[in-house]
């Protein structure tokens, strides 16, 4: 006769892993996409192949052990806001240029909206290690009848990334209305 038995190992504190975690939230409007003659004052130029160029080359540079979530954003005013999860969390760096490759403009910036996804998404990532790219073409309208509420939500959003610890970088390309 056998008796086993087995005590599982467990710590008294969550203990996070330490691979780097690097979501990228990417502004799909159609400015980011529209051709040069479009707006000629405004600089537009096809911004997502600029952003495109400028991904693809921090992508292949990450660290082989990164895990890499792509995601798209747009949609606003009399349209709903359209989040798209492009790639989920992998350390597939092929698989994320390809849903890069898919990005195209398509409607508004609906920004507090694209920051709650990112946020929420990374927050069930147990890595101490959690990075947010956020990338847009426009800045929250505050001129706006809606501004205050607006401005109220994304400050609210930017204490959550402190809270839980979620380090984040936000980028824009943009031309002289956007200084």
């Amino acid at each position: 006769q056998f008796k086993i038995s087995y005590d599982r190992p467990y710590t008294s504190i969550d203990s996070k892993s330490d691979v780097p975690v690097i979501a990228m939230m990417i502004d799909n409007s159609r400015s980011m996409d529209m051709a040069p003659e479009e707006a000629p004052d405004d600089d537009v130029g096809y911004r997502m192949d600029k952003l495109k160029t400028v991904f693809h080359d921090f992508i292949l540079g990450l660290p082989s052990n990164s895990l890499m979530s792509l995601m798209t954003f747009t949609g606003q005013g009399m349209e709903p806001s359209y989040i798209d999860s492009k790639q989920i969390l992998t350390d597939n760096k092929a698989a994320v240029l390809r849903a890069l490759s898919e990005c195209q403009g398509y409607s508004g910036t609906p920004i507090n909206d694209a920051l709650t996804v990112a946020i929420n998404n990374l927050k069930s990532v147990s890595s101490s290690k959690r990075v947010l790219i956020f990338f847009t073409d426009a800045a929250l309208d505050w001129e706006s009848k809606e501004s205050e509420a607006l401005r109220i939500r994304y400050e609210e959003l930017l204490k959550e990334l402190k809270k839980e610890n979620i380090r984040v970088l936000f980028a824009g390309l943009g031309g002289a209305d956007y200084v």
